[in-house]
């Protein structure tokens, strides 16, 4: 019997290894890398594979092989072994269990994690991030940048222009320490700092909500702050006074000329910081507004543009909306994961759970024909099975539960911005697994009952 299991676990390693050799080579852009496999050469992966064999070999086969060697060769022959359904339930059931626990636990996961990254998606990030495109700019004279923004200020398709050092969301942050004078109160703290030109609010849809813009101006000579500034030196309710305060920051000193709406300047994993905006001559980052309806065009304009203000560098552009929905790429990439270990692990359970419904059926077939004669119907019959199945789903769905939200608020700790673990998501989860359950057992259980007793009884 080991024999027998021993041969079929070798023959589904190998049929393992092939489709593994297969997908190999696209699941980059799951990863983010090409994986290769070549077990003869790598002492770690061989030594991997002979673990499974000798693992599942003795998982899978021990126990049926002890319970089959142990049958009574005449009684065997006679037919005189009795399978009730009693024998081994408890670990039958426990299988089920376990099966079904995990299985909640990676569909759980998968929903918190799509519902994570479509809330990134979604989330407002105070500045317009449709319609803008970014470009690395390749020189920062004054005679270039010059000559780039008066060429795409004569593009039709172009609404606005602005260059900066890092744009609005970006990963490297400059920041820095601000010192601020009320009175006799002296401020300081951590901050952003953000170089920025005059169209800089207009090109990303910035909201000024006290005093003016800036001036562009080749030295920092006046500060724009957020709101988180403001509230962060006592002025929340009172934009207005904070106009004019004279600001250091990076040794420069400079008064606050006007107050601008809170936006993120990193990703969603961090929260809101005080950001401090000023001017100066040279810049990294071009943000162009463009005319949705006249995308190509636009693009052609500023690529022509370009060519001309650097005329050795290679255009290169990127949509800010794409260039954020990279950020967060490895959440979305880790939800893709997840999608296909839920599959596997579904397809797994629902083996189990057929192999169990399909026992119970074999062992169980007089007791519903006798039950069918003394009037049974079928959905007392159905109730037989629905009983059990619902026992183990409900066992595995409270062990699961208190694991799954556990471990999801452990990978949600490292987000500023992120959803709720409500009830609907675990409940969810539930229906889910029992619409699933329900289908894969639902012809087997359906066939039990409306079998005909007497085929069942005639041997009685």
């Amino acid at each position: 019997f080991l024999g027998e299991t021993a041969f079929i676990t070798l023959l589904s390693i190998l049929v393992g290894l092939g489709i593994t050799e297969l997908i190999l080579g696209k699941v980059e852009p799951i990863i983010g890398f090409t994986p290769e496999l070549n077990p003869l050469a790598d002492t770690q992966v061989l030594t991997f594979i002979a673990s499974i064999f000798v693992g599942i070999t003795l998982a899978a086969g021990w126990y049926p092989a002890r319970h089959l060697s142990g049958f009574n060769p005449i009684d065997a022959i006679r037919n005189k072994i009795n399978s009730s359904y009693g024998q081994g339930l408890l670990l039958r059931r426990s299988l089920i269990v376990l099966q079904f626990t995990i299985t909640q636990i990676l569909i759980i996961g998968t929903i918190v994690i799509s519902s994570q990254v479509k809330y990134f998606q979604n989330q407002e990030l105070g500045f317009e991030k449709e319609a803008v495109i970014q470009i690395d700019l390749p020189g920062n004279s004054k005679t270039e940048l010059s000559t780039l923004k008066n060429l795409l200020d004569s593009e039709s398709s172009i609404l606005s222009t602005s260059f900066s050092n890092t744009g609005t969301l970006h990963g490297n942050i400059w920041g820095g320490n601000y010192v601020l004078f009320d009175d006799t109160v002296r401020h300081e703290d951590d901050g952003d700092i953000k170089f920025i030109d005059e169209d800089y609010v207009e090109t990303y849809g910035l909201t000024l909500l006290a005093g003016t813009n800036l001036v562009q101006s080749d030295t920092v000579n006046m500060f724009l702050v957020n709101e988180t500034l403001a509230k962060q030196v006592g002025y929340g309710d009172n934009y207005d006074g904070l106009i004019g305060m004279v600001m250091t920051f990076w040794g420069n000193e400079a008064p606050i000329v006007g107050v601008v709406n809170d936006f993120n300047t990193s990703s969603l994993h961090e929260s809101l910081r005080p950001v401090v905006l000023g001017s100066r001559s040279s810049y990294h980052t071009g943000g162009i507004k463009i005319n949705t309806e006249r995308t190509s065009e636009a693009i052609a304009g500023l690529e022509n543009a370009f060519n001309k203000a650097y005329p050795s560098a290679i255009f290169e552009y990127v949509f800010l909306d794409d260039h954020i929905a990279e950020m967060y790429e490895e959440e979305q990439r880790f939800g893709t994961i997840m999608n296909s270990f839920s599959v596997i692990a579904i397809l797994i359970g629902c083996l189990g759970l057929f192999g169990l419904v399909s026992y119970m059926a074999t062992t169980r077939t007089k007791e519903i024909g006798v039950r069918k004669v003394l009037g049974a119907n079928i959905m007392d019959i159905l109730s037989i099975f629905g009983k059990e199945l619902s026992l183990l789903l409900g066992i595995s769905f409270i062990i699961a539960a208190p694991i799954s939200y556990l471990l999801m608020q452990q990978w949600l700790a490292d987000f500023a911005y992120k959803i709720e673990l409500g009830a609907g998501i675990f409940l969810l989860a539930l229906g889910g697994t029992i619409l699933i359950a329900g289908l894969t057992v639902g012809f087997k259980t359906v066939s039990a009952a409306l079998a005909n007793p007497v085929d069942s009884l005639k041997s009685e």
